[in-house]
């Protein structure tokens, strides 16, 4: 009579199959960590960098022509929305006081006159560079000019640039950058900033040609 043999047990795993199963867990998971940390590097807040600029560009017998360049570069992967680039420009005229100042810093006591169909959110002495929607593409710097007028007696200028933006993301990596580094809800930069700004000083009396190029973000 034919004897009925035990069904066979399954393969065992050895150790050697379950380190080279761990081995590649380890490595999928450490090449995904690296692209959530590349995407959130390349897409993160601070990857904008502002900046302003002057150059004059005429000096008459009582006034000076000059333009005001806002300077902002796109150094991130992802597309940056722009609007509201506004500007102040306050000066030290050759007749003001060398004594007059606010704490360490110069008093600049006179400020360039605005039209009132122009005055920007920066107080009443700020105008508008450019109110339109525009956008920056990664890679490239964009100048936002306005000539403005100056009395001849000008000899430090004190600008304060500002501008709105949002960062464009889109599928993975917005996914990504909501579940792994959440911004806080006040500066959301998927959603907008507002009044990003930079301040910088320039000599007038000295040089007939002064202008910066961009540089990180400050305040």
């Amino acid at each position: 009579m034919q004897s009925i043999g035990r069904p066979s047990r399954g393969a065992s795993v050895s150790p050697g199959d379950i380190a080279a199963i761990v081995t590649a867990l380890v490595a999928v998971i450490a090449l995904g960590g690296g692209y959530v940390q590349f995407v959130l590097r390349r897409s993160g807040l601070g990857y904008v960098e502002f900046d302003v600029a002057f150059t004059s560009l005429h000096r008459g017998a009582t006034h000076l022509i000059g333009e005001i360049a806002c300077v902002i570069e796109n150094v991130g992967s992802s597309m940056v929305i722009v609007t509201n680039v506004q500007c102040r420009v306050r000066y030290r005229a050759s007749s003001d006081s060398e004594e007059a100042t606010h704490g360490v810093e110069p008093s600049f006591e006179h400020a360039v006159e605005v039209d009132p169909g122009d005055v920007g959110t920066l107080g009443r002495h700020s105008f508008w560079v450019s109110k339109d929607r525009t956008f920056i593409q990664p890679g490239v710097t964009q100048r936002y000019r306005k000539p403005i007028q100056l009395p001849v007696e000008v000899e430090v200028l004190n600008v304060l640039g500002s501008f709105d933006y949002r960062i464009q993301t889109k599928g993975l990596t917005r996914a990504l950058l909501g579940l792994a580094a959440q911004p806080p809800t006040d500066m959301d930069w998927r959603e907008g900033i507002r009044h990003h700004t930079v301040r910088r000083s320039f000599s007038v009396s000295e040089a007939p040609n002064v202008s910066a190029s961009s540089a990180r973000n400050g305040s």
